[in-house]
C-alpha cells in the first residue's frame, strides 16, 4: 500500500516542486524534501497503527462470538484467547487496508490534477523559455 501511495501521489507532487527550484537551492529543497517525506511517513504509520488497534477493540465481541461459535466446549481458555486475538487482528487489518485503499484511490485522483495550476505554470514559463532559446540556434 505503502508504495502504491508513493508512486501516485508523492513523486509526482516532487517532481513539480522540485522543477521551480534553483540549481544553487537543490540541496536545500532535495534535504527539505526528504525531511517532509520521513516526517509523513512516521505520522502515517502512528495513524494507522491507531486505527487498527480502535478498530481491533471494536471487533472484539464479534470475534468473541465467532470463537465461541465455532469451538463450542471443547475449546481451552489459552485456545479461545488465541482465537479472539486473531480474529480481532485480522478484522481490524482488513478495516485498516480498506481505509488505505480509499486513501489511495482520493490520492490518485488527486494525483491526475497536481501541476496543472496556473501558478506553477506561469513559475515554470521562465525556466521552459529558457530552454527553447538554448535550444533554438541551429
Amino acid at each position: 500500500m505503502r508504495g502504491l501511495g508513493l508512486g501516485l501521489f508523492i513523486r509526482p507532487l516532487q517532481t513539480p516542486s522540485v522543477s521551480v527550484v534553483s540549481r544553487q537551492q537543490m540541496a536545500r529543497a532535495t534535504s527539505l524534501r526528504n525531511s517532509t517525506t520521513t516526517v509523513v511517513n512516521a505520522v502515517g504509520v502512528a495513524i494507522f497503527i491507531g486505527y487498527l488497534t480502535q478498530q481491533a477493540t471494536t471487533h472484539l465481541q464479534q470475534a468473541t462470538t465467532t470463537c465461541a461459535a465455532q469451538a463450542g466446549q471443547q475449546l481451552q481458555q489459552a485456545a479461545l484467547q488465541a482465537c479472539i486475538k486473531q480474529q480481532t487482528t485480522t478484522l481490524g487489518m482488513n478495516d485498516t487496508f480498506f481505509l488505505a485503499l480509499i486513501g489511495c484511490g482520493i490520492f490518485a485522483v488527486a494525483a491526475v490534477f497536481v501541476g496543472r495550476g496556473p501558478a506553477l505554470q506561469a513559475a515554470t514559463a521562465p525556466r521552459r523559455a529558457a530552454r527553447r532559446v538554448w535550444r533554438a540556434p541551429t
